[in-house]
């Protein structure tokens, strides 16, 4: 089976590695950004308040290293971050398949 699986992964390198890549990415990036949000939401409103002191209910400002800041805000940025690294990693990974792809087929 694996040598099968080899041959089959070789016949289009570039392909294969875009459609793994592109799973495997998602997959790892929906689980964190479902799972981050949902506990930074959680954890914000408890430690969080509003702009009058008292416990969150509509608006919520959290204590953010040295800062305090909108508890949206937050969750926006790491969205953000998390879209924007896992295209990169993305894209980088596609690119080097390529690159090894094309390599390799010219040294046949």
């Amino acid at each position: 089976m694996a040598p099968y699986l080899i041959l089959w992964w070789k016949r289009d390198t570039a392909r294969n590695t875009f459609i793994y890549t592109n799973f495997v990415v998602g997959l790892i990036s929906s689980v964190f950004g479902t799972y981050a949000v949902y506990q930074l939401q959680f954890i914000g409103s408890l430690i969080g308040t509003d702009l009058k002191g008292e416990p969150c209910t509509t608006y919520c400002i959290i204590p953010f290293g040295s800062q305090r800041l909108d508890l949206n805000s937050v969750l926006l940025y790491m969205n953000a971050l998390t879209l924007g690294l896992s295209g990169s990693i993305t894209i980088m990974i596609i690119a080097y398949a390529d690159f090894w792809s094309k390599l390799c087929s010219t040294q046949r």
